[in-house]
């Protein structure tokens, strides 16, 4: 994104330079193709910018939606609870939606940034995962 901005720039100034040595006829006829091309860049850039803001978007929500698969599974594989460790280790959350996700006398060491005690309510993270995500 960066290096389109950087060349559009480019193109300005380049452009810009070269236009104002031509005639004057010359010079006007250049100008409607120069807005022309100015405004044709600038919605390409708007539509690049809506689809990185949708793509943003998207990801959130199946983010959340895997997160709710991943905790409403009764039985646990292997791969989903290292799955939920680590996600409640770098989200700094507990539970899918909020601390009490977990009966009290069992909250995970992950809900804890304190990992070398027992995890208790006190010191466990008080957002849920999915809240975390936003």
């Amino acid at each position: 994104m960066t290096i389109l901005l950087l060349l559009l720039g480019v193109f300005t100034f380049v452009f810009s330079l070269s236009t104002a040595a031509w005639p004057r006829q010359k010079r006007d006829a250049s100008a409607g193709k120069y807005t022309v091309m100015v405004v044709i860049i600038l919605i390409f850039l708007c539509g690049i910018i809506v689809g990185l803001f949708r793509g943003i978007q998207r990801m959130q929500t199946l983010g959340a939606v895997k997160i709710h698969q991943i905790y409403d599974a009764k039985n646990h594989p292997v791969n989903s609870n290292i799955l939920v460790f680590l996600t409640e280790t770098q989200l700094s959350c507990c539970g899918r939606d909020m601390l009490d996700f977990y009966p009290i006398d069992h909250l995970p060491i992950s809900c804890c940034a304190d990992r070398a005690a027992k995890c208790t309510p006190e010191k466990a993270f008080k957002t849920g995962c999915v809240n975390s995500m936003k």
